[in-house]
């Protein structure tokens, strides 16, 4: 599959082994970072909450606020973690300021804030989502944006040192967090995660609905791989036990980072085992429908509203275009909750 996935994008050079002799104060001080020309801040809140520079609006490319010490004062006091993301091309390093979700817009909304900045008269800032939007982002952006939303959710997540109990701290530039106690370091984790693009001896693509999905929203199936699994082996589980098929010719097609919380995506292709059922049979529990859709069935009920696709951000949608062999339709603005 020769396809760009959403988050697995851009080149950032992580400085690795700079970043673990990086305190908060080195990150928020201009010049303070030997061999660095120059510190740039971007901003994210919770749960992949990411504050761009202007309203995404007809799919047109948008970018991250990014700024210098006047967009650091900006948010000045409200900081939760600054977390240090990397160097690009042309010598810039890139600092995220967490903002908890008490400061930060729950939804997509204008920031009430408004900042000067190097080169521009005056800018603002708008909240969204990175699933809506991570497509829209240009590379570099795209990158530091993944990094920076699995950071902030592998903190809210791990503030007690796994080995002794006592509570941990930020260090590491971010990268890893330290016990108060034993001294332990404990470093970012991703969950290994498998999706699989199904298809029939018809060449037809199998979608399911999980039970705590929108309505009309149907995607690839899916699932976690359980311990001391392989992702081949995971593939062929999570179908016998959520739609009761029987698959084979399991093959890695590409993965990129999902950081809502912390899950790493796996695609793989397969296909209906010889001599097996033809008909998905849901479980129930996981998975209350599931149904297999021809090129032109899929194209249709998209077209009318019938069949939520998978975000443009999301592996599955760019697998499944990839089996398309070209892009699906926009979903019909009366179809849409707006709630959602």
């Amino acid at each position: 599959m020769d396809a760009r996935l959403p988050l697995a994008r851009g080149l950032i050079d992580p400085m690795v082994s700079f970043r673990q002799t990086l305190g908060e104060t080195d990150l928020v001080v201009e010049g303070s970072i030997a061999g660095v020309r120059r510190i740039e801040y971007l901003v994210v809140g919770d749960r992949g909450a990411v504050l761009l520079a202007s309203q995404p609006a007809n799919g047109r490319q948008v970018g991250l606020l990014r700024g210098g010490a006047q967009l650091r004062e900006m948010v000045a006091g409200r900081t939760s973690h600054v977390l240090a993301l990397g160097v690009t091309a042309e010598g810039t390093f890139h600092v995220a300021l967490h903002v908890p979700r008490t400061c930060a817009s729950a939804g997509p909304g204008r920031c009430e804030a408004r900042v000067e900045g190097a080169g521009v008269e005056e800018f603002g800032g708008v909240w969204s989502d990175l699933r809506r939007v991570g497509h829209l982002l240009g590379d570099e952006d795209a990158a530091l944006a993944t990094s920076a939303c699995a950071l902030v959710a592998w903190h809210g997540e791990v503030s007690f040192c796994q080995s002794c109990g006592a509570p941990s701290h930020v260090s590491g530039g971010g990268w890893t967090r330290t016990c108060s106690a034993c001294g332990r370091l404990e470093y970012p984790r991703q969950d290994p995660a498998v999706i699989a693009l199904v298809t029939d001896e018809d060449d037809r693509v199998l979608l399911a609905h999980n039970t705590a999905w929108r309505p009309r929203f149907m995607s690839l199936p899916a699932g976690f791989v359980d311990a001391g699994e392989s992702p081949e082996r995971t593939v062929v589980r999570e179908l016998r036990e959520e739609v009761g098929l029987e698959v084979t010719g399991v093959d890695y097609l590409a993965s990129q980072p999902w950081p809502f919380p912390r899950s790493m995506m796996m695609a793989f292709r397969a296909h209906l085992a010889p001599g097996s059922a033809r008909t998905p049979t849901p479980d129930g529990v996981e998975i209350d429908r599931a149904c297999f859709l021809s090129r032109s069935e899929l194209v249709e009920a998209v077209t009318a509203g019938d069949i939520e696709p998978p975000r443009p951000t999301a592996i599955a949608r760019v697998v499944l275009e990839d089996w398309l062999g070209g892009p699906l339709p926009p979903w019909p603005a009366h179809a849409q909750d707006p709630a959602t």
